[in-house]
């Protein structure tokens, strides 16, 4: 593991998604999609967006605490993260634009 932690760059995008699409936790998953943001020099930063009804009811912080665990090893590995969560509903009224609005920051 240590060697693993050695090497941030084995994180991806693809690797994001592929571990929230796998995820029990994340059954229901409508869409996901990771931003590699890593350009200031700083270390690997990522835009992550979670769809998914399993986040009904559930409040923001219980949301982005179900995807931290989800990516617990990936988070160790990179500088930062930045979570957009939304259930259907949610993106389908305003969702798509926040996240839009977050990707071109």
């Amino acid at each position: 593991a240590a060697a693993a932690d050695a090497d941030a760059s084995l994180v991806t995008p693809a690797r994001i998604e592929d571990k929230l699409k796998g995820s029990a936790a994340l059954a229901e998953l409508i869409t996901t999609e990771a931003v590699d943001e890593s350009n200031c020099g700083c270390g690997q930063k990522f835009k992550v967006l979670v769809v998914t009804d399993a986040f009904d009811g559930m409040p923001p912080l219980k949301r982005h605490r179900v995807v931290n665990e989800v990516l617990k090893e990936e988070i160790g590995m990179i500088h930062a993260i930045t979570l957009k969560t939304f259930t259907q509903k949610q993106w389908g009224a305003n969702g798509q634009a926040q996240w839009k609005a977050c990707k071109d920051e």
